[in-house]
């Protein structure tokens, strides 16, 4: 709904003070007060001397206004004081100290409307803030909390016990009118110790022992299988290398002594430095060089003789 502020600036005689609230170093003062008809007032001070005279507190609502027949149904107050460095900025270190006045109103009639004023003097300002119809009342606030003693072994000093309680107060809304309870207990706390584990069960074991198992199968794959194997197919193809030379050797002999028979037969046949050197018989190639002989003379003298250098070469 739709939620305006009245103020006005007029105070009928018979208001009366229902709470007030100042500044830690009374620099200001905000007065709550009921007028005439159970309507609500707020005036502030500084220094004593006005600065917002009298102005009624309400709400224009959709089902209409929320500004009479209120009283007051609950109040408490707080103060809070801490120093925070910002990371920029003119000043370093920005102080956090204000005392609060919180005060809760409801309607007369019955099942009405509830509103919550909260004003927060600040010592160098002011806050105010307005909650419309609460969700829900807190009666009362419990926090139990244990801390564990510094690893030094000394225990917490009253002053930090203290500060830490304060710290938490301020956290959890902490009102002492309302019977709020906050318990801090230090105490060293029990350890466990580390559960010990073998050697193999190391995350780094079981990974090391498959790899190995691994490599051990590969190598008796290689050296057990595969290397008989590679040897088995090496001498069969040196077997087969040593009888092809053999049939070569062979059917070379066969054509050098066709070509021998035939010089002999045929006076005419043209006989080549080639044929005698692919010659390995000797009968045949000597037949092959009467017929080179009969060729050409004064040639087959230098042949046969760089033939008898070669063969005694060989022997030797």
């Amino acid at each position: 709904p739709a939620l305006a502020l009245l103020l006005a600036a007029a105070l009928p005689a018979g208001a009366a003070t229902l709470a007030r609230v100042a500044s830690p170093g009374e620099v200001l003062a905000v007065t709550l007060e009921s007028q005439h008809e159970g309507r609500l007032a707020y005036r502030v001070e500084r220094r004593g001397e006005p600065v917002i005279a009298a102005s009624r507190l309400g709400f224009l609502l959709g089902d209409g206004r929320l500004e009479r027949n209120l009283e007051l149904v609950g109040q408490s107050s707080r103060s809070f004081d801490e120093t925070w460095e910002q990371p920029w900025g003119e000043r370093r270190l920005v102080r956090n100290h204000y005392n609060e006045l919180r005060a809760s109103f409801a309607e007369k009639a019955a099942g009405g409307r509830t509103t919550e004023n909260v004003n927060r003097d600040f010592a160098v300002g002011r806050e105010v803030s307005v909650t419309r119809q609460q969700t829900g009342v807190l009666k009362r606030l419990t926090v139990a909390i244990a801390l564990r003693n510094p690893d030094t072994g000394r225990p917490r000093s009253a002053q930090e016990m203290q500060a830490l309680e304060q710290l938490v107060k301020g956290a959890v809304g902490f009102d002492q009118t309302r019977g709020d309870v906050v318990a801090l207990n230090a105490r060293p706390f029990a350890t466990s110790d580390a559960p010990t584990t073998s050697w193999y069960e190391a995350p780094w074991v079981w990974p090391a022992v498959r790899n190995a198992t691994a490599i051990l199968v590969a190598l008796l794959v290689v050296f057990g299988i595969g290397r008989p194997m590679l040897k088995k197919a090496s001498n069969a193809l040196a077997k087969r290398a040593e009888e092809s030379k053999s049939a070569r050797g062979a059917m070379g002999g066969q054509i050098a002594g066709a070509l021998a028979e035939r010089t002999r037969t045929e006076n005419d046949m043209k006989v080549t430095l080639e044929m005698i050197e692919a010659t390995r018989d000797y009968e045949a190639r000597a037949a092959l060089i009467r017929g080179f002989v009969r060729q050409d003379p004064a040639r087959a003298a230098l042949v046969v003789r760089d033939l008898i250098r070669n063969d005694t070469k060989q022997g030797a």
